[in-house]
């Protein structure tokens, strides 16, 4: 049984190896592809100008993980465009020696042109500049009326396809996106927030 098993997982595996060596499906101008995964927005930036001086550490938003995809297309044989999406990421706001005080909801899309170094490959790394336009809403506290104004700002990103055969790859992608916004309490300025997270994604995705 045993043995059974063993040459069963190697057989598996070398048709996996087969499948990637001997038939990669490389991406060609004019595919569209999509992707669907887990990302991890960390944040790493907090409250900053509050009523004209400096904050420090005083806000902090939490970080956040959600179901997120996306949807491309080749434009050249190297460059493409990309649309990264995600479901509602929920954000606990806190004040330091308070503790949370209020939470809001955020929609991160982001438009990427990417630079992809290998296209024909089976291991097929890329880079990208971007513009991210961040829609902040449901917001909640126990302290006022919360509003957080949207934000638009610049992102950057690093990944990579590993095609697995049929059309299919698996995706590891990382982006830097620039976001800041100004939250008013009961209609008063309250902060100037950079949230400025890292977003760290996996996926599975499939060309067209």
């Amino acid at each position: 049984m045993k043995r059974s098993v063993r040459r069963t997982a190697l057989a598996m595996a070398a048709a996996v190896g087969l499948g990637a060596a001997g038939h990669v499906h490389a991406m060609e101008q004019g595919d569209w592809f999509g992707r669907i995964g887990v990302s991890h927005v960390d944040v790493r930036d907090t409250a900053r100008d509050l009523t004209g001086a400096g904050t420090g550490d005083l806000v902090g938003v939490s970080d956040a993980t959600q179901l997120s995809f996306t949807l491309g297309r080749m434009l050249t044989p190297h460059l493409a465009v990309e649309l990264l999406g995600a479901l509602p990421l929920e954000h606990d706001i806190t004040l330091k020696g308070v503790g949370k005080v209020g939470k809001t909801k955020h929609l991160p899309p982001v438009l990427s042109l990417q630079y992809h170094f290998a296209p024909q490959a089976a291991f097929r790394p890329y880079a990208g500049v971007g513009i991210s336009h961040s829609f902040l809403y449901d917001e909640k506290s126990s302290l006022g009326k919360l509003s957080l104004s949207d934000s638009t700002g610049a992102a950057v990103q690093l990944g990579a396809d590993l095609d697995m055969g049929q059309h299919w790859f698996l995706n590891a992608d990382v982006r830097h996106i620039r976001i800041e916004t100004r939250a008013k309490l009961d209609g008063e300025r309250l902060a100037k927030i950079g949230i400025n997270p890292w977003v760290f994604s996996l996926a599975v995705g499939r060309k067209f």
